[in-house]
């Protein structure tokens, strides 16, 4: 074998170069279980085993996936949701996505979430907190560089308004 040959052969078998901010993409839906099928449990599962991976995750199966717990998202970390995807919040706990420098109070940077819908479904339990005074459905503290783009919060359960869909000048006083 020629060194020639043996290079190009070195060259084809290479790893791709991967970039230093988001390394690799993960299509989780099968590998991880994430399915709009599956209980809510086992897509928190799925959902955060993809995530604790770092790098860009990708759900491209439309459909509405139950979450009956909180998942966190660390640096270096993109959600990107297609079309038609929706995050559906099924227990009574506080947030569906919080950073994970919000929990130890170290800060976390270079995150994007793009595309969720989440559906709240008049879920609003305020009184168990993963971080104390934090308040909504989804909470970032400790954060450099957030990207949120492409978000719709919507309740489809309840046709009541929500306070935060309310302008501030327009909420009611409390007598």
């Amino acid at each position: 074998v020629t060194a020639s040959a043996f290079l190009l052969f070195f060259l084809m078998i290479r790893r791709p170069p991967r970039s230093t901010l988001f390394p690799y993409t993960t299509l989780f839906r099968s590998r991880f279980g994430f399915d709009p099928d599956a209980s809510g449990a086992d897509n928190v599962t799925a959902l955060q085993a993809a995530l604790d991976l770092t790098g860009i995750i990708t759900v491209r199966k439309p459909g509405t996936y139950q979450l009956d717990d909180t998942i966190t998202i660390g640096s270096n970390t993109s959600l990107i949701c297609s079309p038609g995807v929706i995050f559906q919040k099924t227990g009574n706990y506080s947030n569906v996505l919080i950073n994970k420098g919000a929990l130890t109070r170290t800060y976390n940077e270079n995150i994007i979430i793009d595309g969720i819908t989440l559906s709240v479904n008049s879920v609003d339990n305020m009184t168990d907190l993963d971080v104390p005074g934090l308040r909504g459905h989804i909470g970032f503290f400790y954060i450099k560089n957030l990207v949120f783009k492409n978000y719709k919060c919507e309740d489809r359960k309840s046709t009541r308004l929500n306070s935060s869909h309310i302008p501030l000048s327009r909420m009611p006083s409390s007598a």
